[in-house]
């Protein structure tokens, strides 16, 4: 199965967390990326802990150094507006005790 078919998949089944392990951030992030906006047409979020939110401009730069505003971000988003948020490294930070219960 091609990777766009099985993330058309898992996203058409709901599932609230996708984990994608790669050494090509930039190439999975790119196919993702394009992929949504022909054809699933969804709002794109990218987050890291060095630069926070990038290429959305209302929230350029937003949760920098800070993965639990982060995640209140996403508590944020309409529930109505479908969306897809990258969460770049995020696991390293899953054993931070106010990460997890969050």
């Amino acid at each position: 199965m091609k990777f766009t078919d099985e993330l058309t998949l898992l996203l058409k089944a709901r599932y609230p967390i996708i984990y994608i392990n790669t050494i090509e951030e930039d190439r999975v992030e790119y196919i993702i990326r394009k992929y949504i906006k022909t054809s699933l047409n969804r709002s794109i979020y990218s987050w890291d802990f060095v630069d926070g939110y990038t290429n959305n401009p209302n929230n350029e730069g937003f949760a920098k150094r800070n993965p639990v505003q982060a995640l209140e971000l996403i508590e944020r988003l309409a529930p109505q507006t479908p969306a897809l948020v990258l969460l770049k490294d995020f696991n390293r930070f899953l054993t931070d005790v106010s990460i997890s219960r969050k």
